[in-house]
């Protein structure tokens, strides 16, 4: 590319703006974390890597216009101990009972094939 487009740097605002998304995520992901602390004493390191695993599962989406509500039917973790910390997660989030950004539905998590 010519000198005068290539893109060398990060401009001071835009590295603002994703430190801050950053620092946002990382606060939201130790908030969750510190909702599941209860269950695992061990260690913060096991914590967070429920936290990403929860993150990153797979789930089914489901709008329902009638009752007004966004079901999200989180998929099973892989053992008991963190199902029932996500589980006990998922009902509290629940009674805040947010609705799904621009519209009126409001958002009820839950898990499928818990064990």
């Amino acid at each position: 590319m010519p000198e005068a487009t290539r893109y060398n740097k990060l401009e001071q605002e835009s590295k603002l703006v994703q430190n801050l998304i950053k620092m946002i995520c990382y606060r939201a992901e130790t908030a969750f974390a510190n909702q599941l602390a209860p269950n695992f004493k061990q260690s913060v390191n096991q914590i967070r890597e429920l936290v990403k695993s929860i993150i990153k599962l797979p789930c089914d989406i489901t709008p329902d216009k009638t009752t007004n509500t966004l079901t999200i039917n989180l998929y099973s973790l892989s053992n008991p101990r963190a199902n029932k910390a996500l589980n006990e997660s998922l009902n509290l989030i629940n009674q805040t009972q947010t609705l799904f950004s621009g519209t009126t539905l409001t958002v009820i998590f839950q898990q499928k094939n818990t064990s």
